[in-house]
């Protein structure tokens, strides 16, 4: 690795000549894996992970890795049982202060690690607004949202503007914002190819423009964690001593758990603190929390979310009948202000927030939980055809009909080929199977009278070879 020149004199003037030495040194190395278990669906892998992973400091379900695997040849990884995460941007668990019946909004969310993050963390009643406005990077954020399987998340592509129209409407408003990318040197050839000082300040005013575009939907007394993978002062501390300027506060988080791995506190603010990857097992990394004065709001300027009604209990709602056999009854008890919702003959699990979404304009892409497709027939009960997002809820019934793969079959199935093997006997009545591999669900196999059928997403399939 050459170590841009320009980059090496800023950091000496940043940390001094024995820190910024042991920086350089560190970049030499090979990067740190990491992931990140999903709480109920990673469960049955927990044990293991424990016994042959260190676990992160800052987080309960992630671990670090001796090596990187292949993660495409993992069944558990295309079951949504755990989340590839670099371990220094878990800080965000730490920085997250869930509460219930939040509104949460992760502008810049693809490719999703943080979503899912926050997706698991957050409270009963929460809702969780993913938003990635780069169509390719959206799609990415639309496939790991549907695999993590938590129903309280609505996918949006809208530029940050947009989301002003939610004013005053956002408990926790997260900004992993794009920058330099310097902080990703040692894992990513086209960010070191990449930088220059000039892009440094193309950065740092965009930053300065997606905070001015959407601090608006932010609610007083709301907090903002703000981020970058970023160890300029130009995108970092610059940024929040310009927050503080718009009325912002500090909100500093709590060290005590980060253990023998000390993340560096910001010279600007106690709320601020940087991620070097020789003082913390992981890569570069900056983050802060801050939160909006609590104020009393003008006439008209409460939160659109505030005059929400609660749905009718599910099991009164149209379509209930089809799927409750699917979902545990515990997790359809547990929702509230959801709704079944049919369109073009596909039935979705939604939060009913996402109809003020929709109202403003905001572009959704995915709400809540894609159940499956009702086919209705005459004279007789309609047919439920259920969806992929099913398979990966963790609402999912424990007592759904699985058929056991061995691990050569589950890469086949991954694969979208055919499987050969004969139907079980309960196929007439119950002809709809989870595949599942060693715990972890991967999709449905439907049964007919001489052989079961793949239904895995064509266009999420392994398509290279695996040895």
């Amino acid at each position: 690795m050459i170590i841009p020149q320009a980059f090496k004199e800023r950091m000496l003037r940043q940390l001094g000549l024995s820190e910024s030495e042991k920086l350089f040194e560190s970049l030499k190395a090979p990067p740190q894996s990491s992931l990140r278990l999903h709480p109920y669906k990673g469960k049955h892998l927990l044990a293991e992970m424990l016994a042959r992973y260190e676990a992160i400091a800052w987080h309960p379900e992630a671990f670090y890795l001796d090596e990187r695997p292949s993660f495409v040849a993992d069944p558990h990884f295309h079951a949504g049982a755990y989340y590839v995460q670099e371990a220094s941007s878990m800080l965000l668990y730490q920085a997250f202060e869930p509460r219930a019946g939040q509104v949460i909004l992760d502008l810049c969310a693809a490719p999703g690690g943080k979503s899912t993050l926050l997706a698991s963390a957050m409270a009963e009643g929460s809702l969780l607004i993913a938003n990635e406005v780069v169509a390719k990077r959206a799609s990415v954020l639309q496939e790991t949202v549907g695999r993590w399987g938590e129903v309280g998340v609505v996918v949006c592509s809208s530029p940050p503007s947009h989301f002003a129209r939610l004013k005053n409407s956002i408990d926790v408003l997260v900004i992993d914002a794009p920058c330099s990318g310097e902080g990703m040197f040692r894992k990513d050839d086209e960010a070191l190819a990449q930088w220059s000082p000039d892009l440094i300040q193309s950065c740092a005013l965009r930053q300065r423009q997606i905070l001015v575009e959407v601090l608006p939907a932010l609610k007083a007394g709301g907090t903002l964690i703000y981020s970058t993978c970023s160890y300029a002062p130009e995108e970092d501390e610059e940024i929040v001593t310009w927050l503080c300027e718009q009325g912002l506060e500090p909100h500093p988080l709590n060290l005590s758990t980060f253990g023998a791995y000390p993340v560096t506190i910001a010279k600007v603010s106690e709320a601020a603190h940087y991620c070097y990857p020789h003082r913390l097992k992981g890569e570069g990394f900056f983050i802060a929390r801050l939160r909006k004065p609590r104020q009393p709001l003008a006439k008209g300027d409460q939160s659109l979310f505030d005059s929400k009604k609660a749905s009718k209990p599910l099991a009164e709602q149209p379509y209930h009948d089809l799927v409750k056999d699917y979902l545990a009854q515990d997790y359809l008890e547990s929702l509230r202000d959801f709704e079944l919702v049919s369109h073009q003959q596909n039935l979705y699990l939604r939060p009913k927030v996402s109809d003020v979404l929709a109202k403003t304009h905001i572009r959704i892409l995915q709400s809540g939980l894609e159940l499956g497709k009702y086919l209705p027939k005459q004279h007789k009960a309609p047919e439920f055809r259920p969806s992929h997002q099913l398979a990966m809820s963790r609402g999912l019934n424990k007592d759904v009909e699985a058929y056991e793969l061995s691990y050569e079959e589950a890469i086949a199935y991954l694969s979208k080929e055919e499987l050969d093997h004969p139907p079980p006997q309960s196929f007439k009545t119950h002809p709809w199977l989870l595949a599942r591999y060693q715990g972890s669900n991967l999709g449905w196999l439907k049964a007919s009278q001489t052989r079961m059928n793949t239904y895995y997403p064509s266009n999420w399939r392994i398509r290279q070879k695996l040895s």
